[in-house]
């Protein structure tokens, strides 16, 4: 059962890859479809395909390139977060209360956006500050 887990582990990083790329060209290809700025669409592409590239590097000992790897997902993830938060314009949400879903604006919508920033900072703070053990079974 192990060894049918390890084998999908890189299809499921290549999809998450080719993903990334392949959001990366058709953003390049209709930036007018957008409804955000171009360089937050490319850092959603470059999430996925980091991610796919975390997937292909799970079973290496390459522990300097994955902290590289979680360290530029951390980063992206807090330019989308921030942009939401922070950049400028109306933003609008759906919002689950006792009432059930209601449309909201304004802070109710920034504020959990700039309070999920921390998520990633925490994420990144623990790679720096944490030595990771490596993938060798001592036997």
């Amino acid at each position: 059962m192990a060894e049918q887990e390890n084998a999908s582990e890189p299809i499921l990083g290549l999809v998450f890859l080719v993903f990334g790329i392949l959001f990366a060209f058709l953003v390049y290809l209709r930036p007018d479809l957008l409804h955000v700025p171009a360089w937050i669409a490319y850092a959603s592409a470059g999430v996925s395909a980091i991610a796919g590239l975390l997937v292909l590097t799970a079973n290496d000992n390459r522990l300097d390139l994955q902290k590289l790897l979680i360290l530029l997902l951390a980063l992206l993830l807090c330019l989308i977060s921030g942009w939401i938060a922070f950049g400028p314009g109306v933003r609008e949400c759906s919002v689950h209360g006792a009432g059930g879903w209601t449309q909201q604006s304004g802070l109710a919508c920034r504020i959990p956006f700039g309070l999920s920033m921390l998520i990633p900072i925490g994420l990144a703070w623990a790679v720096i500050h944490y030595d990771t053990p490596s993938n060798s079974q001592d036997t």
